[in-house]
């Protein structure tokens, strides 16, 4: 493997509810204010022109953070449901590194991707986070990420023994997710990932099996004349940390 591959009362109510969810991400995520402005949208209000009255009175919105991990239901033993696809290197089930960007000098990208098992889902998800550990980056002090909606099937994904063109294809030219400017070096060991309406969407219609996420660095500039200057994100990410979808779900509570 080359260097750098890794392996109103209604509306007190919804402030309520805001405020308990701010509580509940400030730990053990951390702050995180792109999420804390998503959880603040009319989504996790009443909508009073929907209810009756005496039904606005009785039913109070109850919101809750629910996260999977890539650690749950693994494909390979030992490795989670995570990795790296290009079009020319190959690579092994069991190495859940998710390297994305530039390889080297001659110009090889990788594209990584990220699964979750479903099936604890229940409720509708009104907004949901990608949280990944940081490791290594390289190239510009900050690189664009761009996230997308994988059409290849979860065991074949995960069984990424490349190099395979149609996936790596995939991993990159689906519904978007979302952009999103990722500092390369930062104190902060995690990176905040929040995921637009259409993922949102997709993971309310995955509910009850695998669900995936591709991801590509939208700024890759091809060649570079160093390893350790090439543009990537996530260098060095195997073994350590859990990668997590966190999805903040609305149930009515009735009182």
């Amino acid at each position: 493997m080359r260097s750098g591959v890794p392996g109103s009362r209604t509306r007190q109510h919804g402030l309520i509810a805001l405020a308990a969810v701010t509580l509940l991400f400030g730990s053990p995520l951390g702050p995180s204010p792109s999420w804390v402005a998503m959880a603040s949208s009319d989504d996790l209000q009443v909508d009073r022109a929907s209810l009756s009255n005496d039904t606005a009175r009785s039913q109070v919105p109850r919101v809750r953070p629910l996260a999977f991990s890539t650690s749950q239901n693994r494909f390979t033993r030992f490795s989670d449901n995570q990795g790296w696809w290009s079009t020319r290197y190959g690579n092994d089930a069991a190495n859940d590194n998710y390297v994305v960007g530039e390889s080297d000098e001659s110009g090889v990208v990788y594209r990584n991707f990220f699964t979750f098992d479903l099936s604890r889902l229940g409720g509708r998800v009104e907004a949901a986070r990608l949280v990944l550990r940081r490791y290594r980056g390289g190239g510009e002090a900050t690189e664009t990420l761009g996230l997308y909606a994988v059409a290849t099937a979860a065991p074949r994904l995960n069984h990424n023994e490349g190099p395979n063109r149609a996936i790596f294809r995939d991993l990159g030219t689906g519904q978007s997710y979302g952009r999103f400017a990722v500092a390369t070096r930062s104190p902060n060991p995690y990176v905040y990932l929040s995921l637009n309406h259409a993922a949102v969407a997709d993971i309310n219609a995955a509910r009850g099996r695998f669900f995936s996420i591709g991801g590509s660095l939208l700024t890759a500039g091809g060649d570079c004349p160093f390893e350790g200057n090439c543009d990537k994100l996530f260098r060095y990410s195997q073994g350590r940390g859990m990668q997590q979808l966190v999805a903040l779900l609305r149930e009515p509570s009735i009182r």
